[in-house]
């Protein structure tokens, strides 16, 4: 004869029970939301805009600001951008002069970044070039390059591209500082310019690489006013194949953005995860706090590799689901 299921708990335990499995449920839902809704705007994006060594691309309408910072070469030079789809040219700052006073090239070159010094042909802005900003909208489905056009003592000495394949032997000659939100930030992305000295040291080995004879700051206009302020970290080293660095989208006047409210709900699902874990075991019901921990900080290793956002969320999901169908089974068996 088979057994009939008897009841295992009281009222007031089905009860506790039945509001653990929703809470399980719920930090389930919303964690597999912040996944989804995660992986959907991410790739948004990031393909708004793409900026380095392999070339310009925008995807939206984006006007970005071209802020002369210094200049340390003989050279005088003009800045601007190409339209590689159009043909047009257009020149955004313009050196009047190859240095703030004059000074004799028969002086070696340090060979190094001599940003933020009075070295090797200074040249600041207000003194060696009058006008220091410029604009420029770029349009979509349109391929854009940044050049560098030069000349020693009126004769021209040829243009350089931020583009290596466009540069004689693919060289690079632009060195892009910065990440995606650079752009909205105070300190911008940086660009940095080797003109090489080619037509005064025709000895090859004797030419520089130290990406300072013009040094150009970009700013997304779209962005809000200020910024962090912190240097930003190098987007191009100094070697072909650079990565593309990426403009995020327009921010919202509140400060907000399409990234911002996935970040925070998965933040948040992660923090209801923890504390339904933690609340359990707890048979009378009650909020449990949730213990802070400390990320490992040892001395002599390597350091670990951070996980992604996209893969904390996946794992933070699959421990969600694997609990709730733990509970079940283990309810189910109590029946029985």
């Amino acid at each position: 004869m088979r057994r009939q299921p008897t009841s295992c708990c009281t009222p007031t335990e089905n009860l506790k029970q039945s509001r653990r499995d929703h809470r399980f449920s719920a930090i389930a839902f919303t964690l597999s939301i912040g996944w989804l809704t995660s992986s959907l705007a991410l790739p948004a994006r990031a393909a708004d805009l793409s900026i380095g060594n392999e070339g310009i691309r925008v995807n939206r309408e984006a006007t970005l600001e071209s802020e002369f910072v210094e200049s340390h070469g003989a050279y005088q030079s003009t800045f601007g951008v190409v339209n590689l789809t159009t043909k047009e040219r257009t020149p955004l700052l313009v050196e009047t002069k190859p240095s703030d006073s004059p000074n004799t090239i028969f002086r070696p070159s340090t060979k190094i970044d001599d940003a933020g010094t009075p070295l090797d042909f200074p040249g600041s802005p207000g003194n060696a070039v009058p006008q220091p900003t410029g604009q420029y909208k770029f349009q979509p489905n349109n391929d854009y390059v940044f050049y560098l056009e030069s000349s020693f003592n009126g004769r021209p000495t040829g243009i350089l591209y931020s583009t290596d394949r466009l540069n004689p032997n693919a060289e690079q000659h632009v060195k892009f500082t910065g990440n995606i939100n650079s752009l909205c930030q105070t300190g911008g992305m940086q660009i940095g310019w080797d003109d090489t000295g080619s037509r005064i040291v025709r000895d090859r080995p004797a030419q520089d690489r130290d990406f300072d004879d013009f040094i150009v700051r970009l700013r997304d206009t779209a962005c809000p006013v200020g910024g962090t302020g912190e240097p930003p970290p190098v987007v191009s080293p100094v070697s072909p194949g650079t990565p593309v660095g990426q403009l995020p989208p327009t921010a919202p006047p509140g400060g907000g953005g399409s990234f911002l409210f996935p970040a925070l709900l998965g933040a948040g699902a992660i923090a209801g995860l923890a504390f339904g874990l933690s609340g359990n075991g707890d048979d009378s019901g009650g909020g449990s706090a949730i213990g802070g921990g400390t990320s490992g900080g040892g001395g002599g290793g390597a350091p670990e590799p951070i996980p992604e956002p996209l893969t904390i969320l996946g794992s933070s999901a699959a421990v969600g689901f694997a609990a709730l169908m733990q509970r079940r089974r283990s309810k189910k068996k109590k029946k029985d």
